[in-house]
């Protein structure tokens, strides 16, 4: 008996897939170390790291992680509409989100109402609107940007703490590290023109998504995993919900 499930387990490993190859690629690149600490004068000192080589399109490949994500929701849905006889073969359906739970529930009462009260009432659980699950949510917000308007943008941030001894003699602006893209360098501190500052720097990076909303300035691979797990956690319940229902 074929598995009525499969196409939204391919798109959850195609997902995980690329989530594998983005971990491997930000390792490799960050292993090298290509950012030299270089202190330029204009007139304030500014500290920063300047990056030798381009980065890699960690975005892309973000990218495809939420794209799978959220399409393996989709199929699962229609693949449940099919075996209930909620929808019919061609017709279109996607998984219910929503901004809030006004939005959310008036969804369901109106294009998910054939859907078995059942499979509803797990769904609901889920809370995939801003105000319940927030992160789900975002999944959502985050994949529709990718369709039409941008990529979500994973650019790198200093994680670790930089030990320093200052011997301060002119005011000091220190501000979370942050990167600049023009110029593909992270400008870690600006001091005043005539600070005496002794540094001893330890970095550790991570990739984080950069005006992603709930998501911006959050460890992507973390997030992304997260994300992976929340997805294959419905595909499962549902199934399982399904399979208790008599459908498969």
């Amino acid at each position: 008996m074929a598995d009525k499930f499969c196409s939204p387990k391919l798109r959850l490993a195609r997902a995980k897939e690329h989530l594998v190859e983005l971990e491997t690629r930000i390792k490799t690149f960050f292993c090298t170390e290509p950012y030299p600490f270089i202190i330029e004068s204009n007139p304030d000192e500014i500290f920063k790291l300047q990056f030798t080589k381009t980065l890699p399109k960690f975005d892309a490949i973000a990218a495809d992680v939420i794209d799978n994500l959220r399409s393996a929701l989709d199929q699962v849905w229609y693949a449940i509409g099919l075996v209930s006889a909620a929808v019919k073969r061609g017709q279109k359906a996607y998984f219910p989100f929503a901004d809030n739970r006004t939005k959310f529930d008036a969804h369901i009462s109106g294009g998910c109402k054939k859907f078995p009260n059942k499979i509803i009432s797990f769904v609901r659980t889920l809370q995939p609107y801003k105000d319940g699950n927030s992160l789900l949510w975002a999944l959502n917000r985050e994949c529709n940007r990718n369709k039409h308007d941008v990529l979500c943008l994973v650019w790198p941030t200093i994680v670790g703490r930089f030990v320093h001894h200052p011997e301060i003699t002119t005011p000091m602006i220190v501000s979370a590290p942050r990167w600049d893209n023009r110029k593909n360098e992270i400008i870690i501190q600006i001091t005043g023109e005539k600070t005496r500052a002794e540094y001893n720097i330890k970095l550790a990076f991570h990739e984080a998504f950069y005006e992603a909303g709930i998501m911006a300035n959050e460890p992507a691979l973390t997030v992304l995993h997260d994300l992976a797990g929340i997805v294959e956690r419905i595909l499962m319940g549902l199934e399982a919900e399904s399979r208790r229902l008599g459908f498969i």
